[in-house]
């Protein structure tokens, strides 16, 4: 039971990752105003920042280590 629990939260935070990098790549967003629901908008909202900070987390590790990652800028 815990190793499904496991693996559905790294499955569910690999999306929101996946989410962000989409995001940033295209410039369109998930319209998370639509969602009527406070309660529901916020756990999205929530859910989709998680992606966010995977995302911040990677960068700053990847400029850490600028002889084995070369930028395209």
């Amino acid at each position: 039971m815990t190793s499904r629990l496991i693996r559905l939260t790294l499955d569910l935070v690999g999306i929101s990752t996946v989410i962000s990098g989409t995001t940033r790549a295209s410039g369109v967003e998930v319209n998370t105003r639509k969602i009527e629901d406070p309660t529901f908008r916020g756990i999205v909202d929530k859910y989709l920042s998680v992606g966010e900070w995977v995302m911040d987390t990677g960068e700053k590790q990847i400029r850490k280590y600028p002889d084995w990652f070369a930028s395209r800028r």
